[in-house]
């Protein structure tokens, strides 16, 4: 029986914005991780995708609190994160060895060949923990089949009240992920979920509650 061809999965533009900035992000880390970029010269350099990436994640929040404008240049700013992704996607393709780690270790998912796939179970965390000034560092626990991690916090105020709960960013391991730029004296609530070769998601751990030294 012939070997099933790995295929690396595309169709960027059909994620929600969400799903694009994880994505994009994940890409950035890991295709110089994974090949050696003084070899093999993608027709995108990771740097310059990072940049795209910031500037969409930018562009989202301004459109969220803007109007048509703002809306318009999120799009194409979105448009110009797809366009990269499905040249890296196509490099990835070609040099991937027809091996399935390759491409997750790049950041991208594969094409999966069965209707029948296990839900992603949470990635509860384990601990919150303070790092360098104006950082905390969640630990939780890794999730089969899951190709990056999300965060979302929050304040949490008087009474141990939590706010409301805004996207931080994506990982691609769920053993410390570090949070930067968080005001000392202030305690934040994080919730952490598992993002899976399909671009589905697991549900929301729990929030966990620290406060930044």
């Amino acid at each position: 029986m012939a070997t099933q061809k790995v295929r690396v999965k595309t169709g960027f533009a059909a994620l929600n914005d969400p799903a694009a900035v994880s994505l994009s992000g994940n890409v950035a880390v890991g295709l110089p991780v994974t090949f050696d970029l003084k070899t093999l010269v993608p027709p995108v350099d990771p740097g310059d995708l990072k940049g795209a990436h910031d500037d969409l994640v930018a562009a989202i929040e301004v459109a969220d609190q803007g109007g048509p404008v703002q809306t318009a240049d999120k799009k194409k700013k979105r448009k110009v994160v797809n366009g990269m992704l499905d040249k890296l996607a196509s490099f990835v393709q070609l040099h991937c060895n027809n091996d399935v780690k390759t491409v997750l270790s790049a950041g991208f998912a594969v094409v999966t060949h069965s209707s029948a796939q296990s839900p992603l179970i949470v990635p509860n965390i384990i601990s919150v923990d303070n790092g360098n000034g104006g950082q905390l560092v969640i630990r939780a626990r890794s999730v089969r089949n899951a190709f990056s991690y999300e965060v979302r916090g929050a304040t949490v105020g008087a009474n141990a009240t939590i706010g409301e709960f805004k996207f931080i960013g994506s990982f691609t391991t769920a053993r410390a992920m570090t949070i930067t730029g968080l005001t000392a004296g202030t305690t934040y609530a994080f919730s952490v979920r598992a993002v899976g070769g399909s671009n589905r998601y697991s549900d929301w751990s729990d929030p966990v509650a620290h406060m930044c030294m």
